[in-house]
């Protein structure tokens, strides 16, 4: 989804898997 990593720090973009498991509702709500 680098479409919602864009959203994030730099360092969320080296740990992909936390982008989903702690900010789900972030990841969400920049989708929705």
């Amino acid at each position: 989804m680098a479409h919602t990593r864009k959203t994030y720090p730099p360092e969320f973009k080296l740990m992909p898997e936390i982008e989903d498991v702690a900010l789900p509702e972030r990841a969400a709500g920049e989708v929705a």
